[in-house]
């Protein structure tokens, strides 16, 4: 076989070429002001990338079938962007919203979970898709799930409207998202779940064919953009409307139709931070009732560090609250002692991320937080502050890193 033995091949040639060009364009990006590099920083966002390219081939060539769907995992330790949490699990597949579809399994033990129909922006958006596709439905979320005394979940989602669990589409319904939320991650079960075109089941429909070089010509340029917007769209430009190392806190609505799928409810708050290896971050505040909450620090392309061996994740079963009830958490590039450390992983800046779920009146918490020198950590935690020893941190690494293998099955 030789070049131009089809009347595709020159097409497909020219749109493979276009796909590397464009990630020379999005290579270059990782160089761009103002991010405080070193040489391993520079690596890793290049890492970042390579990432990008991996999941960009997932969502826009692998993932589009929505006659034939699959649940494909979103993120995990090594597909990361976009704030990825780490003490999450995601599925996502596109779906046609004139279809119904049918999701079964086992619901597991996670602390929250949530499904959400989502269609495409009208304006053009700035993230990259999925991550920029927005509510099409209310969502079906943790109180309101029907789980069967066996711990099963029935799921049904389409137009036609079902007995039971059911999320409501529409024609402009392209994606389907399912999320989950852990706390005590040694323990708790990730789901198990399947999905099937209702008339689509595998054995009684035909399989998909096999790709037409016009189909594949436009999932390599929806794939080129996602690399490239992976690049653009996040990164350290994103600046917040406050200084660095201070907080600010967006309040988290109840889902409204069209905008981002978001946490129902809630309060978030985030700052990014800056600082030096010889520095510490040290965040104080009550916790305010609520049904679940989480500390998270990522990078400066919203992407988290390695929590497969770094502590870089809080949620209430992996903290350690003070006897008066109040939470001490310190972020810096080396271990300050204390049980609750958020490790910047030889990063420079980036951002920390607070999440509460259903807080009480939607009430926030108030931080109460400050840049300190290493040296004079002892001195500025509060009197009687909790400590931990090499044993304890040996623990906390230890059994992080079995419920990452638990959840991801590694």
């Amino acid at each position: 076989m030789a070049l131009g033995d089809t009347a595709f091949d020159v097409p497909l040639q020219q749109a493979w070429h276009r796909y590397c060009d464009n990630l020379k364009r999005a290579g270059d990006q990782l160089f761009r002001d103002p991010i405080r590099a070193s040489p391993e920083i520079r690596a890793e966002s290049f890492r970042y990338l390579t990432q990008a390219v991996a999941q960009g081939f997932d969502w826009h060539i692998e993932n589009q079938m929505p006659m034939h769907p699959f649940l494909m995992r979103m993120f995990g330790p090594t597909r990361k962007q976009a704030g990825d949490k780490s003490m999450s699990m995601e599925y996502g597949c596109y779906i046609d919203g004139s279809q119904n579809y049918r999701v079964y399994g086992d619901r597991g033990t996670s602390k929250w979970i949530v499904a959400t129909a989502l269609r495409r922006p009208q304006d053009e958006p700035a993230w990259n898709e999925p991550w920029a596709l927005v509510l099409d439905a209310p969502p079906l979320l943790q109180p309101d799930f029907e789980i069967g005394d066996d711990g099963s979940l029935e799921l049904w989602v389409g137009p036609d409207k079902h007995e039971g669990n059911w999320l409501q589409t529409t024609p402009d319904t392209v994606h389907l998202r399912i999320r989950q939320l852990f706390d005590d991650w040694e323990h708790e079960e990730p789901m198990t779940l399947r999905i099937e075109r209702v008339g689509g089941e595998p054995g009684s429909a035909t399989p998909p064919a096999l790709l037409h070089p016009d189909e594949l010509i436009g999932m390599l340029e929806g794939a080129a953009t996602f690399a490239y917007k992976s690049v653009t769209a996040w990164g350290p430009s994103d600046r917040l409307p406050v200084g660095d190392n201070e907080f600010y806190f967006r309040p988290q609505t109840d889902p409204v139709l069209g905008t981002i799928d978001a946490n129902p409810g809630g309060v978030m708050a985030m700052a990014w931070w800056v600082l030096e290896p010889d520095e510490a971050m040290i965040i104080q505040y009550e916790p305010v009732p609520d049904f679940f909450w989480t500390w998270e620090l990522e990078n400066v392309w919203w992407q988290t560090p390695d929590y497969r061996w770094r502590l870089v994740t809080l949620t209430p079963s992996l903290a350690a609250l003070e006897d008066d009830g109040s939470l001490v958490i310190v972020v810096s590039g080396s271990d300050p002692g204390v049980p609750n450390w958020l490790d910047t992983a030889g990063y420079r800046e980036g951002f920390v991320r607070f999440r509460s779920l259903l807080p009480d009146g939607r009430r926030e918490p108030e931080f109460r937080n400050r840049v300190v020198r290493l040296a004079d950590l002892d001195k500025e935690l509060p009197v009687g502050a909790k400590r931990i020893d090499q044993a304890g941190r040996q623990e906390q690494l230890r059994s992080r890193a079995a419920g990452i293998d638990k959840r991801f099955r590694v």
